[in-house]
């Protein structure tokens, strides 16, 4: 089967995407959006797992 780019991104990260950006509905280009802006913003500590977001 083949896939295009966003059904291939979309099986490869769909958990790791929702879990950056619970609830919403978007687009895989939505989530990586959302999901940069909050990288961009993250603290080290935020980015390896040691205190709460």
């Amino acid at each position: 089967m083949a896939y295009t780019l966003e059904e291939l991104l979309e099986e490869s990260y769909g958990e790791t995407l929702e879990a950056w950006c619970p609830g919403a509905a978007r687009s895989v280009r939505g989530h990586l959006e959302v999901v940069v802006e909050r990288m961009a913003r993250a603290t080290r500590a935020e980015c390896i797992g040691l205190s709460s977001a």
